[in-house]
Formats: C-alpha cells, structure tokens, sequence
C-alpha cells in the first residue's frame, strides 16, 4: 500500500544519493536524478566510480537513473534532495548546487507534494532560501529536513542500522518522513523543529573536530615531552568514559567543512563561536606541523626515500576529496624523493594528476621513510611488502587509526607526534 503512494525522486546520486536510492527501491517505486552526464552513464552501465557498490547491486536500479527525463519526475510525489554543499576557497557556504537542485524540484512540484533535504546546511536554510526558491509556484507542500548520516566506506553503521532523524515544517510531511525512512532505517528520530535538526547535523561534526584538534595537540605536547602519545591513548583508553580519538589530519567532505557553516552564520550575526574557530583552524594547518616534523627527521637520514601509503582523507574509503594527505604530498616532493602507494583508477577518476605511484610490491620494500596516511582494501593486500628486510631500519609516521604495526620488528624506529 505505502510502496504504491509513494513516487520517490532522489535528487544526486553521489557518496549519499546513491544508498538511498538502492535502499529504497527495496519498498518504493524510485528514480534517481543527477546533474553529471558521466555520472549518469556510469550508473546506467551498473559502475561505481566511488566503488562502494557491486554491479550486481546496481543492476537493480541502473534503469532508473536519468540526467533529466520530465516524464518519470511529474510521476514523482516525493522529492528528496542529496546533493553537496561544500565551501568557496574563503570557507564560506557555498548552496549553489542545493539551492540550483531546489530550482529543479520546484519546477516539477505540484501541491501536496513532499520535499526532503538530507544535504547539509546551517540553521535556517531549508526554510529561508530553500523554501523561497521551492515555493515559486505557490503551492501547498511539505517541506522536511532528514540530514544524511552516510559514513564513506562504513559497512557497520549503513543506512539500516542508524538512527535517521526527521523534521518537517507540517504534521503531513513528519508522518511520510517518517513512513519512508522507518522501511530503510533501524529507528527514526523526530526533531522539535527542523532548525534543531539542522543545528543537530552541523555540531555533530563539530563535536569531532574540536576533539580531533585537542587530541592533535595532546600529540605535539606529549612529543615534546619525551612521551609516546600512542601508549597514553592506550592508557586512557582503560577508562569508561574515555573518548576514542586520534590525532591525523582532517579531510574530507564532513568534518573539515560544516563547521564554517556555523562559522559564517555566527560572523553575521555577531554570534561568539571562537572555540569552534580555533579547533578548525588547528586542524586546517595541522598539515605544516606534520610536515615541518618529517623535513626536520629526514635531514638526518642519508639518502631519504619515502613512501606515502594512501591519499584518501580517511581509512577505509578511495575518496580523495579535501584530503590533508594530497597536500602533504605536494609538499614533501618539492624537497625530496617521495612515491605513492595508492590504487591508479580512482586517482584517476578523481581528476587528481601528478602523482607519482610505486605499486609495485617488489619495490616496496626499498623505501626506509614511510608515511602510513590512510587504509583501504587495496593497500592492506600490498602493506606487508613494506616492511621486508631489504633495508635494516625503516622510519615510520603513522597518521592512520586503522594501520596496526608489529611491535615486536625492532628494524622500524616509531616516529611520535
């Protein structure tokens, strides 16, 4: 009965669009809409350029997916719109492709009609400028707000096992959220309002990076000290209520940008927000401390050869977007002789040139200076070719969480930060 009352566009089919869709379309009648022609063709041929899903998987929906077919749209009764937000070079929001997405929908809105937005924004968005643009035709619809809670490359924490939290600016539109998203997640959460649920989204990422910053400079502290930063995490870690951060640089789509949408909104309205200022700021040039460490160790190794292990901006993903350890790299070649082990394709595909890879496990053992960054399933398979006896002594900085050295190989001296 529900599946045949609702005709569900999913607006962007990215790192968000594209599990839901698939999700859905296990209870729903869905098409899927994206802006990018390439995109489009790869879905439609069963291809994941981000690699999170099968062609098995996507051969259930590829004929679904359409760059703009205004037949199957008008069909359509509930929109939701999932595309991203990211932040202009002066960190400021930048809603153009949520605010372009919002002109699309009101062309083919007709009343009664439902619009959920998933895509990240400071509070008042959704019903200041997103409304407006929605409402152009002046009708009667439901307007909702349903953050995404998508963690890239998380195969525990999916869509059916999270708590999705709901809003609506109607009782109509809280009661369809709330039919839809309880067929696809584990539990739905209904916000007061849904200013509270954008607020929610924003400092939920916010709680992460002003940790992440004081674990950051807990490391540099304790470095300088004389203490292994790694040995008191793990002391921490006995008690209860001890928070399971580390310190790394801080990437990404999330983390490393929601924050100056509260930034931004607290600027203009005279709004004290200096805390959560500096713990961005700290993060965004965590990069020069790292960096400035490794120069500083290397001038005292003859003839350094250093290998970088991933460029995603975190473990478990190819995802290259707003990655610190691009930067990095950059950085270090300008001085030294540096390569990377990383997977071709999706560098590719990402548009990211320039970078010199080593792949090839029988080189891998030659480099004395390396950089673990990030950990995905292709790197774990080439890992252990690093750590062969070639050379005696191998320097390593380990920025990922995941990456688990032998402590016992007392031909690796652990470099701290």
């Amino acid at each position: 009965m529900i599946k045949k009352k609702y005709k569900i566009c999913v607006v962007g089919l990215g790192y968000v669009g594209l599990p839901l869709m698939l999700e859905l379309s296990n209870f729903f009648d869905v098409i899927g809409i994206d802006a990018d022609r390439n995109r489009v063709n790869e879905l439609k041929k069963s291809f994941d350029r981000n690699l999170e899903f099968s062609k098995k998987k996507l051969d259930r929906i590829c004929k679904k997916v359409f760059l703009n077919d205004k037949k199957f749209v008008l069909k359509s009764n509930v929109y939701i719109i999932t595309v991203p937000t990211p932040v202009y070079v002066n960190n400021k929001p930048d809603f153009r492709s949520l605010l372009s997405a919002c002109k699309y929908v009101s062309k083919n809105l007709k009343s009664n009609d439902t619009v959920i937005i998933e895509s990240t924004v400071s509070p008042g968005t959704v019903e200041g400028p997103c409304k407006k643009i929605l409402n152009l035709n002046k009708i009667n619809f439901n307007l909702c707000f349903s953050p995404e809670r998508i963690n890239v490359g998380d195969k525990e924490h999916t869509l059916s096992n999270l708590v999705k939290v709901i809003s609506s600016d109607t009782k109509a539109g809280l009661k369809i959220c709330d039919e839809i998203y309880n067929k696809i997640c584990k539990k739905v959460y209904k916000a007061k309002n849904i200013k509270t649920a954008e607020m929610a989204k924003i400092f939920e990422n916010i709680q992460r990076d002003v940790n992440i910053a004081l674990t950051n400079q807990g490391s540099v502290i304790a470095n300088k000290l004389g203490i292994s930063f790694t040995d008191v995490l793990e002391t921490c870690s006995t008690k209860w209520n001890s928070l399971n951060f580390y310190p790394g640089l801080v990437g990404g789509h999330c983390v490393s940008i929601d924050p100056y949408y509260l930034i931004d909104d607290c600027k203009k309205k005279n709004i004290d927000s200096s805390i959560i200022t500096l713990c961005r700021s700290y993060n965004e040039r965590f990069v020069n401390l790292v960096y400035n460490k490794i120069v500083k160790l290397i001038k005292k190794i003859k003839k350094p050869k250093i290998l970088l292990v991933g460029l995603s901006f975190k473990d478990g993903v190819v995802d290259f977007r707003n990655s610190k350890y691009i930067e990095l790299y950059k950085m270090l070649k300008k001085l030294f002789f540096v390569r990377v082990l990383e997977s071709e394709q999706p560098l590719k595909k990402s548009g990211i040139k320039n970078v010199k890879l080593d792949n090839n496990k029988k080189n891998l053992g030659n480099y004395n200076f390396i950089i673990v960054c990030s950990i995905n399933y292709f790197l774990k398979k080439k890992i252990k070719y690093i750590f062969s006896n070639r050379i005696k002594k191998k320097y390593l900085l380990n920025l990922s969480s995941k990456f688990k050295y032998n402590k016992n190989n007392t031909n690796i001296k652990l470099i701290n930060f």
